[in-house]
């Protein structure tokens, strides 16, 4: 549930700034109607800032997510957007992002889109 929201929130985000749109100002709207969370409360403003520091590092969401895909395989459970979500994170992770926050799976859309929604801070 989590990595959908955090995936969600990145395409949310990617789509905005490639289509010249406010991120916030579209944050603002969808959060007024039924798809408003603590995701969207929380992690919006940090990744706009360029704050990809991790609360909970995208390592462990992986390692969440392949936990997941495991039981379903077992149970026989097809979960077509999990696995979708589990190769965007394996991608973040091999790439070297794994420290960051799972919120920083943008980073990821924002290569496959060729778009920037900021620029990570300097440490």
């Amino acid at each position: 549930m989590v990595a959908a929201q955090m995936v969600a929130m990145g395409e949310l985000l990617v789509f905005a700034e490639k289509c010249g749109v406010d991120g916030e100002v579209v944050v603002k709207a969808i959060k007024g109607g039924a798809a408003q969370c603590w995701t969207l409360d929380v992690k919006p403003d940090r990744l706009l800032a360029g704050n990809r520091d991790p609360g909970f590092k995208a390592a462990l969401q992986l390692k969440d997510m392949h936990i997941v895909m495991e039981s379903a395989k077992e149970y026989g459970v097809p979960l077509p957007s999990a696995a979708i979500h589990t190769q965007l994170y394996e991608s973040m992770v091999r790439c070297g992002d794994g420290d960051l926050d799972n919120s920083a799976v943008v980073g990821v859309l924002e290569r496959m889109a060729n778009v920037k929604i900021s620029e990570p801070k300097k440490k």
